[in-house]
């Protein structure tokens, strides 16, 4: 295997790859147990009554990973 940097969001390729996923803070926390990092805090952008939750993680292989919960109304 060859030795790289990290990927970067403006390079060719994938600049990161995006997930919905039912609970952002387990997922968040299981990526950072299995060696990722966090490159950005959870932000809402959605409303009051429907929240959608986004947040921006590197995975252990350093690719950039966007994890979003929308509003669910199973969840409430």
């Amino acid at each position: 295997m060859l030795d790289r940097d990290s990927p970067q969001v403006n390079e060719p390729g994938f600049g990161h790859l995006s997930f919905q996923v039912p609970d952002i803070h387990s997922t968040r926390a299981e990526t950072i147990a299995a060696g990722g990092n966090q490159l950005g805090e959870i932000t809402d952008f959605g409303t009051p009554d429907k929240p959608h939750l986004i947040i921006y993680l590197r995975d252990p292989e350093g690719n950039i990973l966007e994890l979003e919960q929308p509003f669910s109304q199973d969840a409430n």
